[in-house]
């Protein structure tokens, strides 16, 4: 068939909802291109899936707890590295030493020379 009505018929089985009838020309269609028959059967078949799952419940607090989380994050990459908190030596180069307890912190930032 028609590269056309292909397009539009599968675009309007993509917009279809779950157990929506399709249209009298998209079933006629599908009747006769085994192409987007498959497509249609492999979309309903996918919906009916998705439809099947139980819906996922975050905890009453997640929005707290992403928000706060969200807003250390952007904080901790806003402070120069010498200013993290911990302790830091120049080595007469240009560049900074760091101490032991402070390679876990570094190893979050992406140095490039």
């Amino acid at each position: 068939m028609s590269g056309k009505v292909c397009r539009e018929t599968r675009l309007e089985i993509d917009q279809s909802e779950l157990r929506q009838p399709l249209s009298a020309e998209a079933e006629a269609h599908a009747a006769t291109c085994a192409g987007c028959a498959a497509f249609r059967d492999e979309r309903f078949r996918l919906r009916e899936l998705v439809g099947a799952l139980e819906p996922v419940v975050a905890p009453a607090d997640f929005d707290v707890h992403l928000r706060a989380r969200i807003a250390r994050e952007r904080d901790s990459h806003k402070q120069p590295f010498g200013d993290r908190g911990g302790r830091s030596v120049g080595d007469g180069c240009g560049h900074d030493c760091v101490y032991e307890s402070e390679k876990q912190d570094a190893s979050s930032f992406d140095r490039r020379d």
